[in-house]
């Protein structure tokens, strides 16, 4: 459904959970042990041009997009393009509601 992959913490058990919602528009709950989500270069090549809706199911989300970094605190929201380079994670468990939005 979404094109990630996922950088585990050192020293942390891993544990993830991805529930969809709303397949037809691409819309899915995920949890994390503490980590990172990421698109790299080479998962950017997909050609997805959409645009993700993050909404933050935890109380601090650290999120790289663009060069720029932001944290969300719990419900906060944000639009990253998904042909970019970025990343949304934590030092702490985590989770997000995440929407592939077609412009």
């Amino acid at each position: 459904m979404f094109n990630l992959d996922f950088e585990p913490m050192p020293d942390t058990l891993f544990r993830s959970s991805f529930v969809p919602i709303f397949d037809a528009l691409r819309i899915a709950r995920s949890a994390f042990s503490p980590g990172f989500t990421f698109r790299d270069k080479d998962l950017v090549k997909d050609g997805d041009e959409a645009f993700g809706l993050v909404i933050s199911g935890s109380r601090s989300l650290d999120i790289t997009h663009q060069g720029r970094d932001l944290s969300l605190g719990l419900g906060d929201a944000t639009l990253m393009h998904i042909s970019a380079i970025g990343s949304v994670g934590s030092r702490q468990n985590f989770g997000y509601i995440d929407s592939a939005l077609r412009v």
